[in-house]
Formats: C-alpha cells, structure tokens, sequence
C-alpha cells in the first residue's frame, strides 16, 4: 500500500488540488446576492423569460427566443456566447444566484486540471503541480468562478486552446505534420468558444495566429496547414459576428482601450491577491523584458 501511495503521489496530490479548488469554489456560491454585472447577466438571459402570469415561457418565437438574447449582447460591448449558455443553463437548471454561477465554478475547477497538463507538457509533473495549486488557491481566479460572468469560462477556453496550440506547434515543428484529429478538434472548439465568449478571447487567439506564422514564416507547407485546418474553421465560426465587432470598435469601449502601466501593475497586484512578494517579481520581470525588446 506504501509503495502504491509513493507512485501515486502526485495524481494523488493533483486529485486534492482538483477537490480543495472545487470547494472554494462552489461553497458559498449564493452567500451574496447578485451584484450590478450579474444582474446585467440575468436582465439579458433570464429576466424576460417570464410571462405577465409569473410562469416562464421558452418557447421559440415569444420574448424566450434566443435571438432575444442574442439582440441585447450588444448592449453588453461583448461577444454573445456566455449569455447564450446561460439563457439554455437556467431553462434546465433554474436562475437562483448559485444555478447562475454555478457554470463559472465548473469550468473554473476544469482550469485547474488543464493548467496542470501545460505544465507537465512543457516541464515536468512539479511545475504542472505547482501551476495547479496556484490556479486553485489564488484568489482571483477563485473569485471570477463565484461571478455569473464569462471571465472564469474564458479562463478556461484560452487555457485549453493554449495547450491543443503547444502540442499542434511541437508536432508541427518536428514533423511538418499536424497531429491527432481529437487535439486540432479541441483548438478549434476552444478557439472558437473564446471568440464567441470576450473580445479578450478573440485578441488571444489572434496572437496564437500571427505567432504561429512567424514562427513557420520559412515553411510553406506548415503555413499551409495552419491556414486551412486551424484558423478558417475559426474564422469562419466567427464571421457573423464580426460586423457587430466593428460597431463596438467605434464606440471606444474600455475593451479597445490601450492600457496604462499604472493599471498594468495594478492588475498584477489583482491577481496575486494584493501581494507584495509576487508584485515585485513580476515587476522585476516586467522591466527586464523592456530591457530586452527596447
């Protein structure tokens, strides 16, 4: 039993990790009632779902209809996608304050997991493990798992298509081949989930894209593949979309907006729960890239 345990250690301590983030996260989802962006959620999925009678009403063609929903993402200055989850979620599954954010708490334990596998595919098992604690105790993540919004979905998606990405260029690069069928499949529903889900989604995936080619700039046939299995499908999930992006472009929305380094920093301090230790390295870290690049 001592020898099984010793082998087992690490799937045994990535388990406690994956159990202890799912806790933080779902205990307590409903203390607090909704706040201002949570109820804008609820306003554009749930609220007018309900008839003069006080029974709901889904039916297709009456104020249920998705493409209600659909219609007041625009006010939102984001993609429609989580309001379109959360408008199918709460039909099934009610719209309570923990049914509403009970999505992001499921998808923000799956982001544990995932962040785990980069680690691992990149280094080893210990920095695996150790990006999985940080993903499942630090506060910010654990905070927008509690919130009826898409940030903690978003997470995962881009932590997701991260992963299909590293192990699509790796293949590519060493074999100028694509591989499996189940990993491009994964990237292009991550992808395309995270365009549909945050204009952040879409920038991120847009610099997976531009990466991509310069780094096979000098190989055509990697170029070719990349173009044709990867990023059209994307494109393509996308389009309709697109004209609605380019009115929100020219309302000069906080999401077009250039960040200052004042709120750069602030935000780092944000996601390292106010932390001075975990500030000043990535500040140290920050100065030394414009160091390097200018």
């Amino acid at each position: 039993m001592t020898h099984w345990l010793l082998k087992k250690q690490k799937s045994i301590l990535l388990f406690s990790l994956i159990i202890a983030g799912a806790f933080l996260r779902f205990y307590g989802l409903d203390h607090q009632s909704l706040w201002n962006d949570e109820l804008f959620t609820w306003k554009c999925s749930v609220s007018d779902r309900w008839n003069d009678d006080g029974h709901a009403s889904w039916e297709r063609g009456t104020n249920s209809s998705v493409t209600k929903t659909i219609d007041t993402a625009i006010y939102d200055i984001h993609p429609p996608g989580y309001l379109i989850l959360i408008h199918y979620f709460c039909k099934y599954f009610g719209d309570s304050e923990y049914m509403l954010r009970a999505p992001s708490a499921f998808f923000g334990v799956l982001s544990i997991l995932i962040i785990f596998f980069i680690g691992k595919h990149i280094y080893s098992e210990q920095e695996g493990l150790l990006a999985a604690a940080l993903m499942a105790f630090l506060w910010c993540p654990i905070y927008f798992s509690q919130e009826a919004r898409t940030y903690s979905i978003l997470l995962f998606t881009t932590v997701l298509s991260t992963y299909c990405w590293i192990i699509i260029l790796q293949r590519l690069y060493t074999q100028n081949q694509l591989p499996n069928l189940f990993v491009i499949v994964g990237y292009i529903a991550a992808g395309g989930i995270s365009c549909w889900l945050h204009y952040f989604g879409t920038f991120f995936i847009l610099l997976q894209a531009i990466a991509s080619y310069v780094l096979f700039a000098r190989k055509i046939r990697c170029l070719f593949l990349i173009t044709f299995a990867l990023y059209l499908p994307i494109a393509l999930v996308y389009l309709p979309w697109v004209p609605v992006m380019i009115m929100h472009s020219r309302l000069n929305a906080p999401t077009y907006t250039k960040p200052t380094t004042v709120a750069f920093f602030k935000f780092i301090k944000f996601c390292f729960n106010e932390s001075i230790f975990f500030f000043f390295l990535v500040s140290v870290l920050y100065m030394r890239l414009l160091y390097w690049f200018f």
